[in-house]
């Protein structure tokens, strides 16, 4: 009873994509995706616009998953479980759309 309680628990505080993004992204990204995050000016290169710019290692959610996994230029390898890589990465190619 107890192991379902903390899996009860865990799963309450599970982020979506949305959250994922806004706890990881935001600072260099910004809160839409435009490249303009309050660190963005600092970094060379800076960061893309998620919404319009092409994606270096391609677009699809795999492609996406794998820049999470690996990093890129000034962006680190993020430590998400499959899971939330995977969210995170659906997100990302859901600013395409908007």
């Amino acid at each position: 009873m107890k192991y379902l309680l903390l899996l009860i628990t865990f799963q309450a505080f599970a982020l979506d994509g949305p959250a994922l993004f806004a706890q990881n992204c935001v600072l260099c990204h910004g809160p839409k995706g435009l490249g303009d995050g309050v660190a963005a000016s600092s970094l060379n290169p800076r960061p893309r616009n998620l919404m319009s710019d092409p994606f270096k290692n391609g677009d699809t959610v795999e492609q996406i998953e794998k820049t999470l996994k690996s990093g890129l230029n000034q962006m680190p390898a993020f430590t998400l479980s499959d899971e939330d890589k995977t969210k995170l990465a659906e997100f990302v190619k859901s600013l395409r759309s908007k």
